[in-house]
């Protein structure tokens, strides 16, 4: 904050709406603001302005007749001025201003343009909106007041500087993420005047969930400071709320309505007892690549063949489990389930995506289970309640698998030859395809992380592993290619292959 920093609380719930300077002694006659979460804090009402304005709007005095005026340079351009013989910004002033005229003067005082109305009859009240002005010029202004000094009509003259409207924006919204149900959410929204030529009031309001909560009502923000606004709402409904903060009906207008609002959102959570499971956790990977070539050649006489055949073999292999188990009773069906596997921050599993399915009771194990799971991935969750009185706490349990598949192979023989019987003749036969596959990206890397929250009516749990990830083989075996070349007779015969074979797996597994 580029100045002191004051502070307004809310009226409904907790706090009484005031406002107070931190370098001020507060006396024994003003409000003090008590809470059951924290300390007495003192203050003084909202209407009480903790600093005077630095800049005095024009005013001016001829008999018994005053005059004001107030020229306010809005974000579009238009600079709106009022005059008047009362209180600026008041819906009727006494007296008649009956002429007005007008002197823009630039930024060094001199003269630009000169404007005249005249025969004017809406009271002690004159308004005009004026285009092109630059903020710090000064507008003259000489207005012919009746009506006031009986017969008489005062001449009022008076220099009046474009200052910007006052911007308010809640600049800041701090508060919990969490609280239990029934918990106070004490927020604290900082209020800023952003402009710097002017202050404003304004009502900092409350909204949850869209819902109007409460509110502190005109409270003073001086240009260039800041005021902090507190509140501190009761949430009793369990769940994600969303809390937002509003500076509403700013006096004398706001610059820039955008930056009027601020959310966060907290999530209220019932009191729920830890449930603490036991388990282990282990990942792993395995893998192959082959190729195997064989070709040659042989003629006899005018008969002749050639020859190929080609065996491939890719294998990926890898895996991911969970396993937890618990003395006590889950109390299921689950009201909000968290459950992922990761790997150097790429995700192998998560619950986004996953099919629902809802195990009901069963009488022989007394078991409830609930299941999330698509092909190659799952995650389950039983619980049994006691069976055999107090000393019994019922038992819980829950598994999570992610299992990722590729194998390809490919396998033909080709050839083409000639023969006395068959003329030219070519063979194709063999297999080209893939046995299985699923997705097996992104690979394990250096660990792997699981992460399972479960959360019941009555009970919570939650397990965060790590796994670091070993490599315990890494083996190629490899033939280069070769070639034999055999003659007998009017028979030749060549031979070449060639063969690459790599093998390799890791894993980890902890326990917790």
């Amino acid at each position: 904050m580029t100045n002191r920093t004051r502070w307004t609380s809310a009226t409904a719930l907790v706090l009484l709406a005031a406002c107070t300077d931190a370098a001020q002694t507060p006396t024994a006659a003003l409000p003090r603001l008590s809470s059951s979460d924290g300390p007495a804090l003192e203050g003084v009402p909202n209407s009480v302005l903790y600093r005077q304005p630095a800049y005095q709007h024009a005013t001016g005095r001829s008999g018994s007749a005053t005059l004001s005026a107030r020229a306010l340079l809005g974000r579009d351009g238009r600079t709106e001025l009022e005059v008047t013989t009362g209180e600026l910004g008041a819906a009727s002033a006494p007296g008649t201003i009956a002429k007005v005229q007008l002197k823009l003067l630039d930024l060094d005082g001199v003269e630009q343009t000169t404007a005249n109305f005249t025969g004017l009859k809406a009271g002690g009240i004159f308004r005009t909106t004026l285009n092109g002005r630059a903020a710090g010029s000064q507008v003259r202004v000489q207005a012919n007041v009746r009506g006031i000094d009986w017969t008489r009509t005062d001449v009022v003259t008076i220099t009046e500087r474009v200052n910007r409207r006052p911007d308010l924006a809640v600049g800041e919204l701090n508060g919990p993420t969490s609280i239990p149900v029934g918990a106070r959410a004490n927020l604290v929204a900082v209020i800023r005047e952003l402009n710097g030529d002017l202050g404003a009031v304004g009502d900092c309001v409350l909204y949850v969930d869209g819902v109007r909560a409460d509110q502190a009502l005109g409270i003073w923000v001086a240009e260039g400071d800041g005021v902090e606004c507190l509140f501190a709402p009761v949430l009793s409904t369990a769940g994600q709320h969303t809390l937002e903060v509003r500076v509403e009906n700013v006096v004398p207008g706001d610059w820039d309505l955008s930056n009027n609002a601020a959310t966060t959102r907290v999530v209220v959570e019932n009191p729920r007892q830890d449930l603490v499971f036991t388990g282990f956790a282990q990942a792993g990977y395995e893998g192959h690549d082959k190729r195997d070539i064989r070709e040659g050649e042989w003629r006899r006489g005018t008969e002749w063949e050639k020859w190929r055949d080609v065996d491939a073999d890719t294998l990926r292999v890898q895996e991911a489990e969970i396993f937890g188990a618990a003395r006590g009773d889950l109390a299921l069906p689950v009201q909000n389930a968290e459950f992922s596997i990761t790997t150097d921050g790429g995700s192998l599993f998560d619950k986004a995506g996953m099919t629902y399915h809802h195990v009901t009771y069963d009488a022989a194990t007394r078991n409830t289970c609930e299941r999330w799971g698509t092909l190659w991935k799952s995650f389950q969750v039983c619980s049994a309640p006691s069976r055999y009185g107090p000393a019994d706490p019922g038992y819980s349990h829950f598994w999570m698998r992610y299992s990722g598949y590729l194998n390809r192979y490919y396998s033909r023989e080709t050839a083409q030859g000639w023969n006395s019987w068959q003329g030219y003749y070519t063979r194709n036969t063999g297999h080209n395809g893939g046995a299985w596959t699923d997705v097996v990206t992104p690979p394990l890397g250096g660990e792997v992380r699981f992460h399972v929250l479960l959360e019941t009516a009555t009970r919570r749990a939650s397990i965060d592993k790590v796994v670091p990830i070993a490599a315990w083989l890494d083996t190629t075996s490899q033939r280069p290619r070769e070639c034999t070349s055999t003659t007998s007779g009017d028979y030749s015969e060549t031979v070449c292959s060639e063969y690459y074979f790599r093998e390799w797996n890791g894993g980890g597994r902890e326990p917790f």
